[in-house]
């Protein structure tokens, strides 16, 4: 430092010895027009005095003349404060990234898609299987209340179903009809005999009665002595074979409607049988239905997972991943950054602009999306120092420091320019004064130096 000082000085005392030297030059040089004109010599040494006094109060001044010493380094918007990580429950790559770093996000608003190819074809096949099931219901629910029930075919009924539909149908009414069929065609040809039976049932009841007026009448002729005791004996077996007729009709007719009504009922066990059967089946196919709405929206809820979302509103802060890359479960992808958090610039700067850098220090940060100049910079100063070696991509060692600031947006109007996490700046920082010689000639010095050590 008091090399520098020195070598200062010098170059000061040379500049101004330099500067005195063609100051006498360019008066000697305007000073013959004037000897030879006006022939005197006051004018000449009022003028080098003139020009001797402007060089000395321009040396004097740059000598002491303050200006503000800064460093420039560069950096990015950080965030004061928590930071909410997305993190996946279930592993897998990633198809798609929709955000990028430093983009405003609104709670809820897609970031990533996960791939969900998989889950995709299991959830075709468990809506296909659903729909499979709708249609079993369809079938039992149309075989309990049709008129199949009592062994007859609605055509209504088999109009309003499709070709999976009547498949099932086709096949549950086969098996039942099956059965039923053969015992309506009993049902039928007994009461048919039945009917026959009692005609004649009838036929001999008339039969009969007219046969038993006819023997009490040949009884009273047979007392006045009109018919012979022969003659009585003959109708008397007449009317015994019709009473004989008549009593095997009315047996045959008992044990027929006996028969009748144990085929009605072996008909009636036969649907009711088919109806337990096909509420069984009903229940059974319903609660498949449960299990495959369950199972549906278990992988439906697996795909709407595979869409990450931010969980609230704010700024992207990182992206961890990307596209085609695999993630385990549990694995943070992204971080999000809410609008209410302070925030605070984060630049590197090297080791040797380190010790220059005092906490309090004033800072002018420009933001390189809406800065152009020093005139838009929002003020700041230094918060902390971070004392710790990092290195960057080029292996060059750096360090860190944190600088506040004093606004969340450059310009006048607040709801503009707003300042988010991410953003690139330009931060310059006052480590000093200095004078105005030295702040114009140290860059000459700087590089003479650089120079020489070369």
């Amino acid at each position: 430092m008091e090399r520098e000082k020195i070598m200062e000085k010098g170059l000061s005392t040379t500049l101004a010895h330099v500067i005195d030297e063609h100051s006498r030059q360019q008066a000697h040089w305007l000073a013959d027009p004037l000897l030879k004109e006006e022939g005197g010599q006051a004018w000449i040494y009022l003028s080098l005095w003139g020009i001797f006094l402007a060089v000395l109060i321009v040396i004097v001044g740059g000598m002491v003349w303050p200006v503000d010493q800064r460093v420039v380094a560069t950096g990015s918007v950080v965030v004061q404060g928590d930071i909410r990580a997305v993190q996946l429950f279930e592993g897998g790559h990633i198809a798609s990234v929709l955000v990028s770093t430093g983009q405003l996000v609104e709670s809820g608003q897609a970031l990533l898609v996960m791939d969900s190819a998989k889950d995709q074809l299991e959830l075709k096949k468990l809506k296909s299987h659903h729909e499979r099931l709708l249609q079993q219901e369809k079938v039992y629910r149309t075989l309990l209340t049709g008129q199949l029930i009592g062994g007859f075919e609605n055509p209504k009924e088999q109009a309003a179903m499709d070709a999976e539909m009547r498949i099932y149908y086709d096949q549950a009414k086969e098996r039942y009809l099956a059965k039923l069929v053969p015992i309506k065609q009993q049902i039928a040809t007994l009461s048919s005999t039945l009917q026959e039976e009692q005609v004649r049932l009838n036929e001999l009841q008339v039969k009969k009665t007219k046969l038993q007026e006819a023997f009490e009448a040949k009884q009273v002729l047979l007392q006045k002595g009109y018919i012979t005791r022969q003659q009585l004996n003959s109708a008397q077996q007449d009317l015994s074979e019709v009473a004989l007729l008549f009593v095997q009709a009315e047996e045959n007719i008992l044990a027929g409607k006996k028969d009748l009504a144990n085929i009605r009922l072996q008909f009636q066990q036969i649907k009711e049988e088919a109806k337990s059967q096909w509420t069984q089946q009903l229940t059974q196919v319903v609660t498949q239905q449960t299990k495959a709405v369950e199972h549906i929206e278990q992988v439906d809820q697996r795909i709407r997972q595979k869409v990450v979302k931010s969980p609230i509103r704010g700024v992207v802060q990182a992206i961890r991943n990307t596209q085609d890359s695999p993630v385990t479960a549990g694995g943070i992808v992204a971080e999000v950054v809410p609008l209410n958090q302070s925030l605070a610039v984060e630049v590197k700067v090297n080791m040797e602009t380190m010790n220059t850098l005092q906490i309090g220090q004033e800072v002018r940060v420009a933001i390189d999306a809406f800065s152009v100049n020093n005139v838009d910079a929002v003020a700041g100063v230094v918060k902390s120092l971070i004392n710790r070696n990092y290195v960057n991509e080029e292996g060059s060692s750096y360090q860190k420091a944190i600088i506040e600031l004093a606004t969340d947006f450059v310009g006048n109007q607040e709801t503009r320019n707003k300042i988010l996490p991410g953003m690139t700046v330009q931060a310059s920082i006052q480590i000093g004064q200095q004078p105005l010689l030295s702040y114009l000639f140290n860059p000459l010095w700087q590089h003479r130096k650089q120079h020489k050590d070369v």
